[in-house]
């Protein structure tokens, strides 16, 4: 009997103890238990030391992702066991790495021939392909809707910056259709693929890589909802995360730079062609005329440029109309069916390939806004 009313109390004495405790968390660890404490007892909790996650998934065994997680650990004060956790879910994008790569799909072969009546072919050029890709009346329709529903931001951009609407809405048509079209690729799972699979440029996708995480970071961003193009290109102006430090503005001074967010996109575009010197209220680009179909006299392309007096006495090529306060020039050609255009651009126009390095997706953003343009100031009359 006094054996049971022994142990009775020992029991009653554990409990008591019990009862007097509580857990303490710390915030900042994502609730893992630091101590265990009566109370009562006013001590500091002594942290315990989180051990070391293993890195999974598909890089497990990968060495340089591991470095690449050190470096982010020590020179930018990421924490380890986040970084082993997000390395360890990615999915490797095969589809971007092919794009990346220049492979192209391999079509199904039909299983019989179907023969079709013969239509006379009208014979297109490459840059008559490459416009009907990026310009069309519907996407000019949704250009005057987008600029009606923003002419505040967009009349803003040009006092602040010196744009013109209709190269800001160029912009944003040809890269994600106002917004309709931001990309389906998953941004970190892709850069990850481009970073750490044997690529010509896999040394410039490890620096958006970095520079992807470093925003994710700063900004308290959702990194499984980010969605952009195979190449990691982000928001309505399809941003790279290096690009977003630098020329990314918080248009609308909400206290937040949000690429996703019309105002900010049109203020950030306008400080991106700023910021790489364009002129306001200078010229682009006119047609030039020069004798015969096809231009092969000289060297055509952005980066080369000639003196308009120069090309007017030795080649007999002028402007159709004025090219003002541009004395050289960048002769880009346009090859259509029958016949090459020739036009002549200023600084301006060069401004415009920065954002990517191409004379066709620059005169492409030019005609479009030009179209977007001459239609909204026919709806206002």
């Amino acid at each position: 009997m006094k054996k049971k009313i022994i142990f009775i109390n020992i029991v009653i004495l554990i409990l008591v103890g019990c009862a007097s405790k509580k857990l303490i968390f710390d915030e900042n660890n994502k609730g893992e238990i630091l101590q265990i404490s009566k109370t009562t007892e006013t001590k500091k909790p002594i942290q315990l030391k989180q051990t070391k996650q293993k890195l999974k998934g598909i890089y497990k065994e990968d060495k340089e992702v591991k470095k690449f997680i050190k470096s982010m650990v020590k020179n930018h004060n990421f924490k380890y066991n986040d970084l082993i956790h997000i390395f360890s879910l990615v999915e490797f994008q095969q589809k971007a790495l092919d794009k990346i790569l220049g492979k192209k799909r391999v079509k199904k072969p039909l299983t019989a021939k179907i023969k079709k009546p013969k239509k006379k072919r009208i014979r297109y050029g490459s840059w008559d392909r490459y416009r009907k890709i990026f310009i069309s009346q519907k996407r000019v329709g949704m250009g005057v809707d987008y600029w009606l529903k923003h002419k505040d931001y967009l009349d803003k951009a040009y006092e602040v910056y010196g744009v013109p609407p209709e190269y800001i809405l160029g912009i944003l048509g040809v890269e994600t259709i106002f917004g309709n079209y931001l990309g389906d690729y998953p941004v970190f799972d892709t850069l990850s693929t481009l970073t750490f699979s044997p690529n010509r440029r896999s040394k410039f996708f490890r620096n958006e890589l970095e520079k992807f995480l470093i925003m994710v970071k700063d900004e308290k961003l959702d990194i499984d909802k980010i969605v952009g193009s195979y190449a990691g290109a982000i928001g309505l102006g399809q941003f790279m995360p290096s690009n977003y430090k630098i020329f990314a503005v918080d248009f609308n001074e909400d206290g937040v730079v949000d690429l996703w967010n019309p105002e900010d996109a049109i203020g950030s575009v306008a400080n991106y062609f700023k910021k790489h010197n364009w002129k306001k209220d200078k010229m682009v680009t006119v047609r030039a005329k020069y004798k015969g179909t096809r231009f092969r006299k000289l060297k055509t392309g952005y980066k080369k440029t000639y003196s308009q007096k120069w090309l007017k006495r030795r080649h007999k090529i002028t402007p159709r109309e004025k090219l003002k306060d541009s004395k050289r020039v960048r002769l880009i050609k346009l090859s259509k069916g029958n016949f090459d255009e020739l036009w002549m651009s200023s600084r301006n126009f060069y401004v415009i390939t920065r954002y990517n390095h191409s004379a066709y997706y620059a005169m492409v953003v030019h005609q479009l806004g030009q179209e977007i343009k001459d239609e909204y100031l026919r709806q206002k009359k």
